[in-house]
């Protein structure tokens, strides 16, 4: 029996054609399972229930805190069940009620600004001139959003822009347009 040489394909070889048949069987099943990604925007899912803490944790103070919090929710006073929400967060941060209420206020305050915005596609302008916009009283984070319309950029492009804060952005920006800073085109 002569020697095989390394030439040869070992004996209990598959032909190659056999073994990557094998191989792209597997890949094409995993690479057909893949999920598609969205190219829509949405919002983070609650955070599970094994996150969240039981309200029974509370004290006393702490209970009727959240009882006027929930009840701010119910007057549709926004930023006050916000305001709340957080307050009770630093001191229980998996409050269960406090992360709902502060998830429904974000949801509903964003809503506010970008009807009062009339869309997010729209394109501010600065209306003032920089003697009357000076004599305003700003603060650092209003003076830096200001910066950044150009005339040209969309709400939207602003607010989620570098060093944004999305939600605050836009309470800021719907301020400005209330007091007629800004203006905005379509």
């Amino acid at each position: 029996m002569p020697e095989p040489s390394p030439d040869d394909p070992p004996v209990d070889a598959a032909p190659p054609s056999e073994q990557s048949a094998g191989y792209e069987a597997v890949r094409d099943s995993w690479v057909n399972e893949l999920p598609v990604p969205s190219t829509a925007h949405s919002d983070p899912p609650a955070l599970p229930v094994s996150v969240r803490e039981e309200s029974g944790e509370r004290t006393p103070e702490d209970a009727l805190f959240a009882d006027r919090m929930l009840a701010r929710l119910a007057e549709a006073d926004y930023a006050g069940a916000l305001l709340a929400a957080a307050a009770l967060l630093r001191r229980h941060p998996r409050d269960a009620d406090a992360l709902d209420c502060a998830e429904m206020s974000r949801t509903e305050l964003r809503k506010v600004y970008v009807a009062r915005l009339d869309g997010l596609d729209r394109v501010p302008s600065i209306a003032m001139t920089p003697e009357a916009i000076s004599a305003l009283t700003l603060d650092v984070f209003t003076g830096f959003l200001l910066s950044r319309i150009d005339g040209s950029s969309t709400l939207q492009e602003i607010a989620s822009g570098r060093g944004m804060v999305p939600d605050h952005a836009l309470r800021v920006l719907s301020e400005l347009y209330l007091q007629g800073v800004i203006t905005l085109d379509r």
